[in-house]
């Protein structure tokens, strides 16, 4: 799933320009340096080769390389790859520049991070005994050895980690996929993860362990928080292989007297790094077993869709979805490529979408490769007769029933 990134840009008010990219990075320069996407030659203050767009783990971050002038985000100035939001503004010499992009998750939830160190695959906290260590890597070892399925030994990891933090109410297990995230496994076994992916994310990205507490007045010892889900306190660790970031182990706790501790941290990072090379082997293999759809869509609607591919996310479904602007053949191309690729051909169904060249074109692509396409209603609209036939799936009455109804058929299809 590669978004689809909108720049406008602002030279003292003399180059005012608009320019689309749909590719995973973007390179931003001035000519002829070879691999400049974005050329800013009229702005002397750029760098040749000044700074760095890419998409990751499900969003666009920025990076300087090591430019004369320095890169910035909102008036600071950046030193390492920083995570972006939609209508940032970023100052690349004198030219500003406003980004837009889908992104399907918020800021960092309302809390703070009480301690965070960088872990790795050698890591062994001082409050972890040799004792303890030999225990959990004998378990993990036990569980990898004694099954052949991936799929059992994922189970069987979560079970290592529900033992060892019964007070955490939720868990997951969260791999990385195609610079997308996905939960490959969580309790309590519900219709979705709790994860926050935006903690995840910088968990991953940074290769930081951290423990995370909501900030709130607390006025009953057994008070249930209002956001992110719940959650109180929550633990986040990465899984490391190769000194890559592979994915994340999360924990919360709704109740206030189930409070994490920093030696629950440091016991999460050995496990999460313990698990990291039998993850690492059986990554594709887990996330085979999840439902792969493309979603077609008028950009008209990407509110909707932006939502609707979070709720998907969460649900263990991978997501391929774009926002639809003019594209060459290139674009075509890899648009067929990803229909082609996927299980499942979604359709929202709105009047926007049904009067969209592109969404028609996807469409009669899908038809073309036999796709099983699933229409979703999102607004009343004129339904083309060839999809008549097809039995849709009601959004328009009650999103929260149309996404179970959407889940569950996707894994009887997967099935």
């Amino acid at each position: 799933d590669m978004k689809s990134l909108t720049l406008h840009y602002n030279y003292q008010n003399k180059n005012k320009d608009k320019i689309c990219f749909k590719k995973a990075e973007v390179v931003i320069g001035r000519k002829p340096i070879p691999g400049v996407d974005l050329d800013l030659s009229f702005d002397l203050q750029v760098s040749r080769q000044h700074a760095i767009l890419f998409y990751d783990l499900g969003t666009w971050w920025l990076q300087d390389l090591e430019s004369k002038n320095g890169t910035f985000v909102n008036n600071k100035e950046i030193s390492k790859p920083t995570e972006l939001y939609p209508d940032d503004i970023l100052i690349i010499g004198k030219t500003i520049l406003r980004v837009q992009f889908l992104k399907t998750d918020s800021e960092t939830p309302l809390g703070r991070i009480y301690k965070h160190f960088i872990s790795n695959e050698a890591f062994f906290p001082p409050t972890i005994s040799e004792d303890k260590y030999i225990q959990l890597w004998t378990q993990i070892s036990s569980a990898i050895g004694q099954t052949k399925s991936a799929y059992v030994r994922l189970d069987r990891f979560m079970a290592i980690i529900n033992n060892a933090f019964q007070q955490a109410e939720r868990k997951s297990i969260i791999l990385k996929n195609d610079r997308e995230l996905i939960p490959a496994i969580y309790l309590p076994p519900g219709d979705q993860s709790f994860i926050s992916f935006t903690l995840a994310r910088r968990s991953i990205y940074t290769k930081q362990a951290f423990l995370w507490e909501r900030q709130s007045e607390i006025k009953q010892q057994n008070q249930i928080a209002s956001s992110l889900k719940g959650a109180m306190s929550a633990l986040y660790a990465p899984i490391i292989f190769n000194n890559q970031g592979i994915g994340a182990v999360h924990l919360d706790t709704t109740l206030i007297n189930n409070i994490f501790s920093t030696q629950d941290l440091d016991l999460l990072s050995v496990i999460a790094n313990l698990f990291s090379p039998s993850l690492a082997i059986d990554m594709s293999t887990h996330l085979a077993q999840f439902p792969h759809i493309f979603v077609s869509y008028s950009r008209l609607n990407r509110n909707f869709t932006n939502k609707f591919a979070k709720d998907l996310r969460r649900r263990q479904i991978r997501v391929w979805f774009d926002e639809r602007l003019k594209g060459g053949k290139s674009w075509r191309n890899q648009l067929s490529i990803a229909i082609k690729n996927t299980d499942v051909f979604i359709l929202v169904l709105s009047p926007d979408s049904m009067n969209s060249e592109n969404v028609a074109w996807e469409l009669k692509k899908a038809l073309i490769l036999n796709k099983t396409i699933l229409p979703i209603l999102y607004q009343k609209c004129d339904i083309p007769k060839i999809l008549k036939s097809i039995q849709y799936i009601d959004f328009l009455t009650n999103y929260q029933d149309g996404i179970y109804k959407l889940v569950e058929r996707l894994y009887e299809l997967k099935n």
